[in-house]
């Protein structure tokens, strides 16, 4: 069996699939869990404490959070948010310094989507 052949292609993609779903699940966790230590203040009358520069972003409304999703196409896999501010938040701007999330979790799992997809190559040649 070659590495080319198509139940090895399955086999990564479904590591990738498997993937796709902790990374999002861990980006969306770090977003709605933790405190942050950013400015506080008032806002549609509740009390909200900010992140600040280099924390990842504090929860306001949770539409970044619901707007993280994944997709694997030709044997890539590609993580992110549909949220239009997302990239601001995650780079910043000329205006606000960044507040990292994706590059925290990715960072954080490295390891752990390497072992997911090894396993799902191993499972197939065994």
């Amino acid at each position: 069996m070659t590495l080319h052949s198509a139940s090895m292609r399955r086999a990564y993609t479904q590591g990738l699939n498997k993937s796709g779903y902790l990374l999002k699940r861990q980006t969306v966790r770090l977003l709605t869990t933790g405190s942050r230590s950013g400015r506080i203040y008032v806002i549609r009358g509740k009390r909200h404490q900010a992140s600040a520069a280099g924390e990842p972003p504090a929860k306001l409304s949770g539409r970044l959070a619901a707007s993280v999703g994944f997709d694997v196409r030709s044997q890539r896999l590609t993580v992110g948010e549909s949220a239009p501010y997302a990239g601001y938040l995650e780079k910043g701007t000329s205006k606000m310094e960044a507040r990292p999330h994706l590059l925290i979790t990715f960072n954080n799992n490295a390891n752990a989507v390497e072992r997911i997809i090894a396993r799902e190559i191993h499972k197939e040649l065994t």
